[in-house]
């Protein structure tokens, strides 16, 4: 009996380890088909759940600042700071959604007031909301044929998750969308989601910021956004540039220093529950925002308000239609200054080109309405209307850097100097200047302003003789003189950085010719930038071995004493630079006696200075197609000039170049021979040398050039002043065009 119950009791237990095992592998059973449906969810989740399949980890980004702008003294030029614009959730702000609440809200009214607040125009506002509006409507129908309930995250705070956002905003904004328009198909895509950020204003100021919070919103709230403000001003604007609506620079300095000035976002990643709450942020999770660096200009805020006062005035005295201004400091090649004004001039009219009978896109001339007659002195709009500049002042074209003109006489010095360099001229050597009137091999009249029979080769350039440089250029090849020229650093942009600088134009040599030869001589047949101008007569104003060399043109501000001194390329020798600098002493001298008798306040000088004037006649430039111009018309507007003068100073040790053009002065100058770069861009020159040496404290007087260096011309004879020819009265080259025709 015994017996029986210990065989009843190894039964029992045994019954119940049986049972204890087989639960034990169903309940594995059920973890395996668990961790199965688990896997089966997360790689390929029925149609109704796979919105919710996603990531549990969100994503904020943390922006960089952009580094600030400023001139050369640290005075700001551009600099960021946080403002505030209205966001709303379009699905939220929709008539029949608000009408739906507790408390229903009427939409108009919502526009309305948020008009009041942010100043922008109801339409204006409903119109962005109504294009919401009807891109849900596309989306819903999207999710509807997907057989999808729409899933949005909410971030903090209800705001949105940027991972919410449509594809145009997001891509606006520089982030990935998280979904993809379009329905989902068997490679996974997410549907597209509905809209639920739109920016509905700009930056607000402080007072409509406090207004926006005083009120209750459905739907609406305020987003900080970083805000690109300018303290530099109009004045500076073409330098500086803008940045766009996408925080990245598009014009200017903010564009070519983007690179320094953007930094580089940091960002956030933290888990997120259901709802799009944050809960908890890992190790490692966050990289913070590393900020632009600030930048300085090469720029002098003062120097540039001296120097937009005087061009203003000298634009406005000569009723002009524009004029431009580099100031640079040679020892660098910096920027000090540069300005570009526009004027407007209501009595010019659009040039009057001829409609080629039955060509172009606009066909036949038949029934046309008639066209505008050519008059040969009726004033014609010589500078393009500029509609970036009308836009903002950042927008417009920078003229200094981009614009071509014939420099006329300016130009002179360079070849002057070529020519002396390749021992074709002595200083004191006698040039036959034919009286004021020489016709050349082939035909060509060419004329001076001053009928002398014969000059030295010093005062042919400083009575800017036409006959004594074209006679002279005679001597030198055409290879040669165009590679001088190429030297100089024409035909090539400088590399300033700032965006659409222009090259210039130099005649190719297969197409260089005796005409080319006579008309580059006298500053014609090649275009120049005015930047272009300004460092190539650096090198007649830099000291000591650095003398005839061309500094690299800097927009950045120079540290310290590291890059005085720097050189490009040397063009000529210090020797003949000189001897440029002293001949061009006494054209500075016979300008500055003339200002004296048309404005006699404006006598005496603190400072000594050389330079050159020119006038040229203004390129007409190519027809639009379909059109010709008038017949005798050889490429030149009738008595509409550029009047040019281009100095530096102090004489002793030059510490400014500065070049003036004055574009187009008025027909009361022209008809009277008083629009000679002499008598217009002259003294804006002069008085901008004053003002800027006298606020920089450059010393006055001193030696001047060491005529031990610059004596001995080629062959060893010593150099003199030229005369001033007709007593004090001014020297001024006739103003010749490629062809010859002179005024």
């Amino acid at each position: 009996m015994w017996t029986g119950r210990v065989l009843a009791s190894v039964w029992r237990d045994r019954r119940a380890d049986r049972v204890a095992w087989c639960v034990a592998w169903v309940g594995c059973l059920g973890l395996v088909v668990m961790l199965g449906r688990v896997v089966q969810l997360q790689a390929r989740p029925p149609e109704p759940l796979r919105w919710a399949a996603g990531t549990r980890v969100g994503e904020q980004s943390d922006e960089a600042v952009r580094g600030d702008i400023m001139d050369r003294r640290g005075r700001l030029l551009s600099a960021t700071r946080l403002g505030y614009r209205v966001v709303g959730d379009p699905t939220k702000l929709e008539p029949t959604v608000l009408a739906s609440l507790k408390k229903p809200v009427d939409f108009d009214r919502v526009v309305v007031e948020l008009s009041a607040v942010t100043g922008r125009s109801p339409r204006a506002i409903a119109d962005d909301l109504v294009s919401s509006f009807r891109r849900n409507e596309e989306r819903r129908a999207v999710l509807a044929r997907a057989g999808e309930a729409e899933a949005v995250g909410a971030g903090p705070e209800g705001v949105p998750d940027r991972g919410a956002l449509g594809p145009e905003i997001a891509s606006g904004l520089g982030v990935e969308p998280a979904v993809a328009e379009g329905e989902a198909d068997g490679g996974g895509k997410v549907p597209a989601r509905l809209i639920r950020y739109a920016p509905l204003s700009g930056v607000l100021n402080d007072a409509q910021v406090s207004a926006f919070r005083s009120r209750s919103w459905e739907g609406l709230w305020l987003e900080r956004v970083p805000v690109r403000e300018y303290p530099g001003g109009v004045s500076v604007a073409s330098l500086v540039g803008k940045v766009g609506v996408d925080a990245n620079g598009t014009i200017g300095a903010e564009r070519a220093l983007s690179g320094v000035l953007e930094g580089e976002a940091g960002r956030v990643v933290y888990v997120r529950d259901a709802a799009g709450r944050p809960l908890w942020i890992r190790p490692g999770d966050v990289s913070p925002a590393r900020h632009g660096s600030d930048v300085r200009l090469s720029i002098d805020l003062e120097i540039q308000r001296i120097a937009l006062e005087e061009l203003t005035r000298g634009v406005e005295e000569s009723d002009a239609a524009g004029g431009r201004c580099v100031v640079m400091d040679p020892a660098t090649g910096e920027i000090l200054a540069m300005l570009d004004v526009l004027r407007p001039v209501p009595d010019a009219v659009a040039y009057p080109f001829v409609r080629v009978r039955g060509g172009g896109a606009g066909g036949p001339e038949r029934g046309l309405p008639p066209q505008p007659e050519f008059v040969a002195d009726r004033r014609y709009r010589v500078i393009e209307e500029d509609a970036g500049r009308l836009r903002h002042p950042a927008l417009g074209k920078n003229r200094c850097v981009e614009s071509v003109y014939e420099p006329g006489s300016t130009f002179k010095p360079f070849v002057w100097a070529l020519i002396t360099e390749a021992g074709l001229r002595r200083p004191e050597e006698v040039v036959s200047t034919e009286n004021g009137s020489w016709v050349t091999s082939y035909g060509r009249e060419i004329k001076d302003v001053k009928g002398l029979s014969q000059q030295t080769w010093t005062d042919v350039l400083i009575n800017s003789s036409n006959i004594g440089m074209g006679k002279s250029a005679e001597k030198m090849g055409f290879g040669a003189m165009r590679e001088g020229v190429l030297r100089w650093g024409f035909g090539r942009p400088t590399g300033i950085g700032l965006g659409g600088e222009g090259a210039g134009l130099v005649q190719q040599a297969g197409l260089w010719k005796i005409t080319t030869q006579h008309s580059v001589a006298f500053g014609n047949e090649v275009a120049v930038t005015p930047i272009q101008m300004a460092r190539a007569f650096c090198a007649f104003a830099r000291s000591g071995e650095m003398s005839g060399t061309i500094p690299p043109a800097r927009i950045l501000a120079a540290d310290g004493e590291d890059v005085r001194g720097d050189v490009l390329f040397r063009v000529i020798s210090p020797r003949v630079a000189g001897l440029t600098r002293v001949a061009l002493e006494q054209v500075a001298k016979n300008m500055e006696a003339s200002l004296a008798r048309r404005s006699p306040g404006e006598k005496e000088w603190r400072y000594r200075m050389f330079g050159k004037s020119g006038t040229s006649k203004i390129a007409i430039g190519k027809p639009p197609e379909g059109f010709r111009l008038p017949r005798g018309v050889r490429g030149y507007y009738e008595k509409q000039y550029v009047s040019s003068f281009i100095g530096a100073g102090p004489t002793e040790r030059p510490a400014l170049v500065i070049l003036v053009t004055i574009d187009d002065p008025g027909p009361k100058l022209t008809h009277t021979n008083q629009a000679y770069g002499a008598l217009t861009a002259g003294p804006v020159v002069r008085r901008v040398m004053e003002r800027s040496l006298t606020y920089l404290g450059t010393p006055t007087g001193g030696a001047g050039p060491s005529l031990g260096v610059m004596s001995g011309g080629v062959g060893g004879a010593g150099v003199r002043p030229g005369p001033v020819v007709g007593g004090e009265g001014v020297v001024e080259d006739a103003v010749v065009g490629a062809w010859g025709e002179s005024e």
